[in-house]
């Protein structure tokens, strides 16, 4: 999973995407800039968390 096969499943810009790796996890985070409005509280959007995002993310087909 990189940067750029995450922007092209959301259909952004790569310059959109940012990956942080969180080794002590065993994990990464991606922030999709933008994709929520303004923040969390700030906009009136139905899922203002991401938890529809997070679900599409899910959907994403991975190759190796």
């Amino acid at each position: 999973m990189t940067e750029e096969t995450v922007a092209n499943h959301f259909g952004l810009p790569v310059s959109r995407v940012s990956c942080f790796l969180l080794s002590r996890l065993n994990a990464m985070s991606f922030e999709l800039k933008g994709m929520l409005g303004s923040g969390v509280t700030g906009v009136s959007h139905l899922d203002g968390h991401g938890k529809t995002l997070s679900y599409h993310l899910l959907t994403m087909q991975l190759t190796h």
